[in-house]
């Protein structure tokens, strides 16, 4: 219970979600051109955080181009899965990782690296090792499937002392997300809907903005200090 409660060795401790930041677009890319265009186009919507999943056959060469041309972008790359793709990942440039479940060697990985980590939880078991291993950023996922934002106010419940944050990832729509919003831990909502792969093969950049800007007006709706 010592350990638990003194967290010795933070996972998350210097990353910090601007406020600005409340959205995070997740983008499955695989093509450093269409990578940069796509996210030139959310940061003229005013998009300012994202995460690349790294699902692709060539993520690497994607991540390095967008690390490139984007120096002010807080740049996040999800589905890390093993302590190798954390090492790389933070070599590239990338500013913190995420999983999509609790992995310990890689949370042990990312705090020699000193790499803000946040690993995906789903139960209050979850919740109680990550936070046992430093990590108070954690990503609520699946998020709807799982129960939504019930599950998530109960689930968090027994933990509210210690001030848990999530990010809330997976089947979050433009429909859904204000109801996340209205939840104290929430500090940031995510999801691909704003930029589905197929708007991006085939270069629907208006209807990608439309998405972003819409979703941007109801966070500054729910969070008016977050844009």
């Amino acid at each position: 219970m010592t350990a638990f409660l003194e967290n010795p060795k933070p996972s998350d401790s210097t990353l910090r979600i601007p406020k600005s930041s409340a959205l995070i677009p997740v983008l499955v890319i695989d093509s450093p051109d269409k990578a940069c265009r796509t996210i030139s186009c959310l940061m003229e919507c005013g998009i300012d955080s994202v995460e690349l999943a790294w699902r692709t056959p060539h993520f690497l060469t994607t991540l390095q181009a967008v690390r490139k041309e984007f120096d002010q972008l807080q740049l996040g790359v999800g589905t890390i899965l093993t302590p190798d793709q954390a090492s790389i990942a933070r070599d590239v440039g990338a500013d913190f990782g995420l999983s999509p479940g609790i992995n310990q060697p890689v949370i042990e990985a990312a705090q020699k690296l000193s790499w803000p980590f946040v690993p995906g939880v789903m139960t209050p078991s979850d919740i109680s090792l990550a936070m046992a291993n430093g990590c108070r950023l954690m990503k609520f996922f699946p998020a709807e499937t799982s129960g939504g934002t019930a599950h998530l106010k109960v689930m968090t419940s027994p933990f509210l002392h210690l001030e848990p944050r999530f990010i809330v990832l997976g089947g979050i729509t433009e429909q859904s997300c204000a109801a996340y919003l209205k939840i104290p831990t929430v500090t940031a909502i995510g999801g691909s809907w704003l930029a589905p792969t197929d708007d991006i093969d085939n270069h629907r950049w208006n209807l990608i903005a439309a998405r972003t800007r819409s979703a941007l007006a109801i966070i500054q709706q729910h969070r008016p200090q977050a844009t």
